[in-house]
């Protein structure tokens, strides 16, 4: 994958792929390579990336991309380990229709907690972007319990990083967050959470219940015969119909 990077002078627009057009431009664009330190795709397999300034993280690269291709921020439950990340790849990026459109990207911490470490992952979406994703397309927050927590603050922090926010589930680490949802005003929502989750439903729904009150496009969802966490033969599909809906 390359960057396309376009030298203008005078007006300038934007064409759908997102690169910058001159007025006269002729088609023209100068190509550079992805700096060097970049880990090289490869399609079909869960990539490990170590020892970057973003690291650790999961990656896994969809059939064919291009500047529009989805990126999609995946927080593992618990402490957000490594073993956190790989069950949350095996558990909502492993079948479903329209499993090869996106690029999943799965952060994890070495030694922490991941929901502390929030900069990181802004960090990596940079390098995730900067390597693969030419243009920036559109990225997608999403989490599961502890993970969903730290999904929904940091979309609450910095909403314009993000296309969408998904919980399944998630909620907000403080419940007064709903009194103002003003910031997340321009994401479309997915609350998602399984039917046998009494832990989690309740806070989930009221969630959800408030995104709509405040006229924001949330969708509910509970996952019929699924406790907190999903089965590893459990059907994702409906998780990428919402992110490529766009």
């Amino acid at each position: 994958m390359f960057l396309l990077l376009l030298a203008c002078t005078g007006d300038t627009a934007t064409d759908d792929s997102g690169a910058t057009l001159d007025s006269g431009d002729t088609g023209t664009v100068d190509v550079t390579d992805p700096p060097d330190w970049c880990v090289e795709a490869v399609e079909g397999e869960l990539q490990v990336v170590v020892d970057h300034a973003a690291s650790p993280y999961f990656i896994s690269h969809p059939r064919e991309s291009g500047p529009g291709t989805p990126t999609v921020v995946f927080l593992g439950g618990g402490q957000g380990d490594e073993g956190s990340a790989r069950f949350g790849f095996e558990a909502f990026f492993m079948q479903g229709s329209g499993i090869g459109e996106v690029r999943a990207v799965l952060p994890y911490s070495e030694s922490g907690f991941l929901p502390d470490e929030k900069d990181r992952i802004l960090e990596a979406i940079d390098e995730v972007h900067d390597c693969y994703g030419g243009a920036r397309g559109p990225v997608h927050i999403a989490g599961t319990s502890n993970g969903g927590v730290a999904a929904f603050d940091l979309a609450y922090d910095r909403p314009e990083v993000f296309t969408t926010l998904m919980g399944v589930p998630g909620v907000f680490s403080s419940s007064g967050a709903t009194s103002d949802l003003d910031p997340l005003a321009d994401l479309r929502v997915y609350n998602g959470v399984g039917a046998l989750d009494t832990g989690w439903k309740g806070e989930v729904k009221r969630i959800h219940e408030a995104m709509v009150a405040a006229g924001m496009d949330s969708t509910y969802a509970e996952f019929a015969d699924q406790g907190h966490s999903p089965s590893l033969d459990w059907d994702e599909s409906v998780l990428y119909d919402f992110w490529l809906a766009d």
